[in-house]
């Protein structure tokens, strides 16, 4: 197994996935967040997937697994893959520092919960 140079700089969970759904515009795509990271995410979608440079906002449930919190992240498209069977696209998340401490706290403890295994 060769390892590649990672090009983010931010550490990334794999495998990570949860459901989602991206508002891009007037359409809303049901989808799944997954390689999740502080900056940004891939999310693999039915359908179109937005263009690249498009603005989304991305509608999902973080946190604890008994009480998940209801989180829409403003996010830009940055790649799209619409030819695949399973099409899917890069985000990078525009949240507050808030927002940001929300998903870094739900990596630390997907991180810690690895770790026990």
């Amino acid at each position: 197994m060769t390892e590649r140079p990672d090009k983010r700089g931010t550490q990334r969970v794999q495998p990570f996935v949860v459901r989602c759904l991206i508002v891009d515009g007037a359409r809303r795509l049901p989808g799944y967040l997954t390689d999740l990271s502080a900056a940004g995410a891939q999310v693999t979608v039915e359908g179109e997937p937005p263009a690249a440079g498009a603005p989304v906002v991305v509608e999902v449930r973080l946190g604890r697994e008994a009480a998940p919190t209801a989180r829409r992240l403003p996010a830009t498209v940055q790649w799209a893959r619409g030819e695949a069977a399973a099409p899917s696209f890069g985000v990078t998340f525009q949240v507050t520092d808030e927002e940001r401490q929300a998903i870094e706290a739900v990596l630390s403890d997907i991180r810690r919960k690895a770790s026990q295994i």
